[in-house]
């Protein structure tokens, strides 16, 4: 009986260096992996190259060394031309198209271009009935999200506040169609 506390004792401490070596093999390969996924993601250097003597890159812990892949910038004219008004037989108006709402602008949207609105002096942007209408000064409503209007205006003036197009300073509400009647 006296042997089977040393013997507990013994397999404890091997039990306990064990342990430790685990951890400490466990931080080396940590480690190893830490560093070879830094190497993966900064990539290959584009102007290493390996050294006279060497056994080449693949010889060693670098890596074959590419050219750098060519990229093509898009070319954005800094000073764009407004685009011409987009006459519509079935409505008067040099900007002819639907009303949109992108939860803080009212947009118009004409053949592919979407430009963000600038309304005239008296009208505002409200919202009646779960939908984005333009009122005017006596708060009537003008027009509303989704009819089809014709509007006159200059475009540009700064960058859209919306992010969505450039901004058309409407000088006229020409006429509307509303959804229900289009």
């Amino acid at each position: 009986m006296a042997l089977a506390p040393r013997l507990a004792g013994s397999g404890s401490r091997q039990a306990g260096a064990s342990r430790a070596a685990l951890l400490i093999v466990g931080a080396v390969v940590a480690a190893v992996l830490v560093l070879a996924a830094g190497a993966l993601r900064s990539g290959p250097s584009p102007f290493a190259s390996p050294s006279p003597g060497s056994a080449g890159a693949l010889g060693s812990l670098g890596f074959a060394t590419l050219p750098a892949t060519p990229t093509v910038a898009p070319t954005i004219d800094s000073t764009p031309a407004p685009p011409e008004p987009t006459p519509v037989p079935s409505l008067s108006g040099e900007y002819v198209g639907g009303l949109a709402f992108d939860g803080t602008c009212m947009l118009l949207a004409v053949r592919g271009q979407v430009y963000e609105l600038v309304l005239p002096d008296g009208f505002r942007l409200r919202e009646r009935n779960g939908r984005a209408v333009i009122v005017d000064s006596d708060r009537a409503v003008v027009a509303a999200e989704g009819d089809l209007v014709g509007l006159n205006g200059d475009v540009g003036g700064g960058g859209s506040f919306c992010m969505v197009g450039p901004r058309l300073h409407v000088s006229k509400i020409v006429e509307v169609v509303p959804r229900d009647q289009g």
